[in-house]
């Protein structure tokens, strides 16, 4: 890592703006999203897992989350099944959500 600050990003569409930061320290990996606008509307925050990673090491912020069958692609023309976390519902903006997700130890 060649900073502590966060990693961030923007996107302005249809009336909402969407912030994430992602911030990560060796215990853990924080994903903070906020939504800015007006209005309720419908989120859906999809985080596909590695194959093999245990989501019970992934908690979601804000919206009820799922686990259901998905796909990853690491590489072009490339696809596996995985398991995806998934958060959604209905939310009336402004709002918060993401992600903490628990690093292990390499065995």
């Amino acid at each position: 890592m060649l900073s502590t600050d966060p990693l961030a990003g923007e996107l302005r569409a249809r009336g909402v703006t969407h912030r994430r930061s992602i911030r990560w320290s060796d215990r853990e990996v924080s994903v903070d999203d906020e939504l800015q606008g007006g209005g309720s509307h419908l989120v859906e925050s999809r985080l596909p897992l590695a194959p093999g990673a245990d989501p019970g090491l992934v908690d979601g912020i804000g919206l009820p989350v799922a686990l259901e069958e998905g796909w990853l692609s690491e590489r072009l023309f490339e696809r596996a099944r995985t398991q995806v976390v998934v958060a959604r519902g209905k939310l009336n903006l402004p709002a918060r959500l993401g992600w903490r997700i628990v690093l292990k130890e390499p065995s």
